[in-house]
């Protein structure tokens, strides 16, 4: 139950990172299995981006990396209890853009930037946070299980070309289950079905000619993202590449050890 004393505290909108970055460059960096190929080159990625938006626990390798934390989910089970228990290595400088639905699970000397979700009535403008009488992170439609599609990649998307940035690249948004575990940790929360009210079912896909498996979710999201790519991003000049090895399509798709050899894009 949210107390009284967090009713109270005032917080800042992700409005305030409209075009604070034009025509810079962001990564986003997920906790699907590509981003272990980021490990290595963490030290370097603040040399090659503007950007650094961490989503959910990608904080346990990257927090001294990350420019931005994004946990839009209403209950981040995981990332609060992590906190909790380590609290010295978490930085209390850095904007943690929170569920309004969940912030207050967080301890309360953090950077707090208070966010929500919506579809803009049909008509987002993916870079504008307030748009046509709406305010909020954009929100995929509704699948046939009643879950909004798109997961925390369709806000980060949404919040980097907010931000002004012209070029955002993907890792670990693979969507798609190609280890014994679920994400670039050991993590099976998918597969060994504790996945709370997001429970969906596990389906077999197709991926560069392997069958291979995924949430129902996961495999609605990625439909979406690329559609969002296509027909949101691209009219608006905003190009999208990915180092992930997963369902999306419309990405640009990049090699991660040329790309930091300075071999690519």
């Amino acid at each position: 139950m949210i107390s009284k004393e967090y009713m109270k505290m005032k917080y800042s909108s992700p409005s305030i990172f409209e075009n604070k970055f034009i025509g810079k460059t962001a990564i986003i960096i997920g906790t699907g299995m590509s981003t272990k190929r980021l490990v290595q080159y963490k030290q370097k990625i603040q040399d090659r981006f503007d950007v650094v938006i961490g989503l959910n626990l990608s904080t346990i390798d990257f927090e001294k990396q990350i420019t931005h934390h994004l946990l839009i989910e209403k209950n981040p089970i995981a990332v609060y209890t992590d906190m909790k228990k380590n609290p010295d290595k978490h930085r209390k400088d850095l904007p943690r853009i929170l569920n309004f639905k969940g912030l207050h699970r967080f301890p309360k000397d953090l950077n707090i930037i208070k966010a929500t979700r919506t579809d803009f009535g049909g008509k987002p403008n993916i870079k504008k946070y307030n748009n046509n009488g709406f305010e909020g992170f954009l929100n995929g439609p509704p699948n046939k299980r009643g879950f909004s599609v798109g997961t925390v990649t369709l806000q980060a998307i949404h919040l980097a070309c907010i931000m002004g940035c012209d070029k955002i690249y993907l890792i670990g948004v693979d969507l798609i289950f190609s280890d014994k575990y679920d994400h670039y940790y050991k993590d099976r929360k998918y597969r060994d079905g504790v996945q709370g009210q997001n429970k969906s079912p596990i389906v077999k896909v197709k991926n560069n000619g392997a069958i291979m498996e995924t949430t129902e979710y996961f495999r609605d999201s990625a439909e979406y993202l690329d559609k969002v790519i296509d027909t949101m991003c691209r009219p608006k000049g905003i190009e999208v590449y990915s180092f992930s090895e997963g369902l999306l399509y419309s990405p640009i798709r990049l090699d991660i050890d040329k790309f930091f050899a300075g071999d690519s894009k």
